[in-house]
């Protein structure tokens, strides 16, 4: 049972190895743009996650100790913390690419707002209010 145990926290921990790597590779998408390299890290990281709940299942239903957890709890608190802090900066970077976005569309929507504006002033005929006398 303890083997099982075992396997279930060491299949835990190389997921997270693996979804720090996916992150990584998810930041060059993010910095590159490269929506389809994107999605296929987006599914790869959904599988390593699927992993570790299948994983967390088994552990729960072994019913595992917490004292054989203990020794373990140091090393999985890093792991995951490690992938958060991966995670929160290819957050910003989304964050920043939206507002780039964002702001770019306002720009544009203004400019068409204007142009519109100045397409409609420039059909009106002009009429001289000055009128000579002699």
């Amino acid at each position: 049972m303890d083997n099982q145990l075992e396997l279930c926290i060491e299949n835990i921990m190389r997921a997270f190895e693996c979804l720090i790597e996916i992150s990584r590779k998810e930041r060059i998408c993010l910095i590159a743009i490269d929506t389809d390299g994107i999605l296929s890290v987006l599914q790869e990281k959904e599988t390593h996650l699927n992993n570790i709940n299948t994983n967390l299942n088994k552990l729960q239903k072994l019913g595992v100790s917490k004292a054989f957890l203990s020794k373990y709890e140091s090393k999985i608190i890093e792991i995951s913390s490690k992938f958060l802090y991966e995670n929160s900066i290819n957050e910003k970077i989304a964050k920043q690419h939206l507002a780039f976005s964002t702001s770019m569309l306002n720009l544009y929507t203004n400019f068409m707002q204007l142009n519109q504006t100045y397409n409609n002033k420039a059909y009106i005929p002009y009429k001289s209010n000055f009128t000579r006398t002699v």
